[in-house]
């Protein structure tokens, strides 16, 4: 070390110890500490070494060393990105971590940044293929943070590197990032049409045709009710000044006929004249308030007929739009199923509404002995799904079900009782549920709900039959992994299955409870002229 380097260190510590008497008060106090700290510092890196140097001294002030971190992590980053700036970055993140348990997500968003500076930095092909699937996992955790904050621009920003990485190592994700960066995409686009009707408002209050404008985009394609209801006035019509204010309030605090209402306006009215990028938000919110108007409605009479009616159609609508679809809406899986299509194996047909497997040949034997097949979508996230179905002969029903970036299956058997069972890749292969006192009844219908819930790189799934829990197990994501005879061609997707036994399948209902759905994006066969 110089006298140079030596003089420098005393008069960062002399700086740090009068921060500690001070008890580091205002933020104009940390923002002078900072600009003291990285006095003297040319370089980017060297200020970022500074800072970590520093904060690492004031351990007992948290929000001290905090701030000083998140600078450090700033600088770390900052152009010119170097390996050593890049590994400061790092180090003061874990820092952070540690630091500031609560604010995971504001880390999460920053470890994405981070892991990108350190593939930068790589040298060569092999040593950025080392982190190149972190990178890619960080960038779609940052992204959907950003998306859930409704930092429309950061997402994007996320989801266009995510995408050119994964395109880069030729992963199966590449549709599905690509859906997500033109929903968030579009998101920009639209905010940034507020800003300017919110602009033009403001230079010009008494547009009423742009202060209209206004409250629609906020209210439909923002889905912010909240927002669009700061710019009523007495002009706009009075609609708006009548169902905007509802849409505002929590859905429990609405009575009955406020809830049929608004469920009649947002799908007569909202989702007929949205985008289509929109319109799946605004079905869901009808279909909310009709769920709540069915609550509260005790009766089945011609109106509960008309509201589920509605339901119905509302969900059939979601189910075809292949639109992605937000966590509250249930999608109706049956009704996206194309035997022709979506066949793995065995017969499968489906005829007014039903969904039957395996039927049974002339002669009595089964068509095939393990018939499956695709559900064309792709959950992403948490979700629950529930199963309405009979069984014809003693057999098995299975459920195929991504869980993360893999797949399982569970399966329920009925012989002389009936189980569930849980397919693993590692051992124990198989993991069985509760058994039931007696075999499933024939022609008798059941309903088999499996709830998904994805908490970081673990996953917990829970099975019940008719009510009655059948099936519990947690662990690693990586510990589960598709048995070779029900793996589907895409893992990502939902699948059915049956063996020795026919099975309909009467309903099958999505529910996202966090994240979202997108459906299966197929490619066309294009048709070949024939020659003449």
């Amino acid at each position: 070390m110089t006298f140079k380097d030596t003089l420098s260190t005393i008069a960062l510590t002399c700086i740090l110890l009068c921060a500690a008497q001070a008890g580091a008060a205002a933020e104009e106090s940390t923002d002078a500490l900072i600009t003291q700290i990285i006095d003297g510092a040319r370089t980017n890196s060297a200020k970022a070494a500074k800072l970590l140097d520093g904060a690492i001294t004031l351990t007992d002030q948290p929000k001290l060393c905090i701030a000083i971190l998140e600078k450090a992590v700033e600088y770390g980053l900052k152009s010119p990105i170097t390996p050593a700036s890049s590994q400061t970055a790092s180090q003061a993140l874990k820092l952070l971590m540690t630091a500031a348990p609560k604010r995971k997500d504001d880390w999460t968003v920053l470890k994405a940044d981070t892991l990108g500076a350190k593939y930068y930095c790589a040298r060569g092909t092999e040593a950025k293929m080392e982190i190149a699937d972190e990178l890619l996992n960080a960038r779609l955790a940052a992204g959907a943070i950003c998306e859930k904050r409704k930092q429309w621009t950061l997402a994007a920003t996320q989801y266009r590197k995510a995408s050119s990485l994964a395109i880069a190592l030729k992963t199966g994700s590449v549709d599905t990032i690509r859906a997500k960066l033109k929903n968030v995409s579009y998101m920009v686009t639209i905010e940034a049409r507020a800003a300017r009707y919110a602009a033009t408002l403001k230079k010009t209050p008494d547009k009423t045709a742009t202060r209209t404008l206004l409250i629609k985009t906020l209210l439909v394609d923002l889905n912010n009710p909240a927002a669009a209801a700061e710019h009523l006035n007495e002009d706009v019509e009075e609609t708006w000044r009548t169902y905007v204010p509802m849409a505002c309030k929590p859905i429990e605090k609405l009575t009955k006929a406020e809830c049929k209402n608004m469920g009649d306006w947002y799908r007569r009215e909202m989702a007929k004249s949205c985008s289509s990028m929109a319109k799946p938000l605004m079905l869901i919110r009808a279909r909310n308030y009709y769920q709540q108007f069915l609550t509260l409605h005790d009766k089945n009479d011609i109106l509960a007929i008309s509201v589920k009616t509605a339901v119905m159609s509302i969900d059939k609508e979601l189910a075809k739009s292949g639109s992605v679809i937000s966590a509250r809406g249930a999608i109706n899986l049956l009704s996206a199923i194309d035997p022709a299509r979506h066949t793995i194996a065995g017969v499968w047909t489906i005829k007014s509404g039903v969904l039957s497997s395996n039927t049974r040949t002339s002669t009595g034997t089964y068509s095939s002995s393990y018939p499956k097949i695709t559900v064309p979508w792709l959950p992403l996230g948490s979700y629950e799904l529930d199963i309405t179905f009979t069984m014809k002969d003693s057999g098995e029903l299975i459920v195929m079900f991504p869980v993360g970036p893999t797949n399982a299956a569970v399966y329920c058997h009925s012989s002389s009782y009936s189980y569930s069972m849980l397919r693993t890749g590692t051992s124990p292969y198989r993991i069985r549920g509760t058994r039931g006192t007696e075999r499933l009844v024939k022609d008798q219908e059941y309903v088999l709900n499996i709830k998904v819930v994805i908490k970081e790189k673990n996953a917990s799934i829970t099975a019940s039959l008719d009510d009655k829990a059948v099936l519990t197990w947690t662990g690693a994501q990586t510990l589960l992994t598709p048995y070779s005879t029900w793996k589907l061609p895409n893992t990502k997707t939902l699948g059915l299955g049956s063996y020795r036994t026919t099975i309909d399948f009467k309903k099958a209902i999505l529910k996202m409870t966090n994240g979202r759905a997108t459906k299966l994006v197929e490619k066309k066969t294009p048709t070949k002229t024939p020659r003449r």
